[in-house]
């Protein structure tokens, strides 16, 4: 009699539950949806961030970085994405879910710092990048210093720099850069390119003096960088534009 009362409880006791059924449960999958999405904006949303800071038109640099990111999206899938499924198919992330957050998270965490850090390597203001196009510096008395920085990821550079120094000082860069001079050159005939939505290479009209009578021209041609350089020089010889674009 006495075993027949406990048979019942025997009987509906709960069964074990295993980590694959505790994996499998609702808030699991959906904690564990929630780090694979972090992962995937973390991987891709780095160029974005990236491309955005440094052009000068924030929202052309965002589109180039967004449409970079589909190919960095094939990578996350090839890459990250079975490395998230495999952890996830071996071990159960029913404790210290912070530390499985962490591993899930390290290989997206790692390149989304490395290319942070590229801000700080190769700084995205304006002087930063003149001095890392050209391998030149800024003369120190250089005044009135403007740029339009155009270009990276998939889009071709089109960088343009505006700054007024000596005469003697302008010649130097030309020598550093190692330019020659364009003696058929004809400001009448400068032709300024356009892009539909954001002039990339031209500056306020005020400043763009190229089409002027007296201007000269310098040019460099760097193949196996893929680099095309020109410098203009007004006729006072103080006013300087450079331009450093792909070929």
């Amino acid at each position: 009699m006495e075993a027949d009362l406990l048979s019942p409880v025997t009987e509906h006791a709960e069964a074990p539950v295993d980590s694959v059924t505790e994996m499998n449960r609702p808030g699991k999958r959906t904690a564990f949806s929630f780090l694979l999405l972090a992962s995937f904006l973390l991987f891709n949303g780095a160029f974005v961030i990236d491309q955005a800071i440094r052009w000068t038109d924030w929202s052309a640099g965002m589109l180039s970085g967004l449409i970079l990111s589909i190919g960095f999206a094939f990578i996350w899938v090839l890459l990250v994405l079975p490395i998230s499924l495999a952890f996830r198919a071996r071990y159960q992330m029913t404790s210290r879910p912070r530390r499985w957050a962490m591993v899930l998270l390290a290989p997206s965490l790692a390149w989304f710092l490395l290319i942070m850090s590229g801000l700080f390597t190769a700084p995205p203001h304006a002087a930063s990048s003149f001095r890392r196009f050209t391998k030149a510096d800024l003369p120190e008395d250089s005044r009135n210093f403007r740029a339009n920085l155009w270009g990276g990821g998939i889009a071709d550079y089109a960088n343009i720099y505006y700054f007024e120094t000596s005469p003697a000082n302008i010649g130097k860069l030309i020598l550093v850069m190692r330019l020659e001079p364009d003696r058929s050159f004809d400001p009448a005939h400068q032709v300024q390119r356009r892009h539909p939505n954001q002039s990339f290479d031209t500056l306020e009209d005020n400043l763009d003096f190229r089409t002027l009578p007296g201007t000269k021209r310098y040019y460099r041609n760097d193949s196996p960088a893929n680099r095309y350089y020109e410098l203009f020089t007004d006729e006072s010889g103080s006013r300087v534009i450079v331009t450093v674009s792909s070929i």
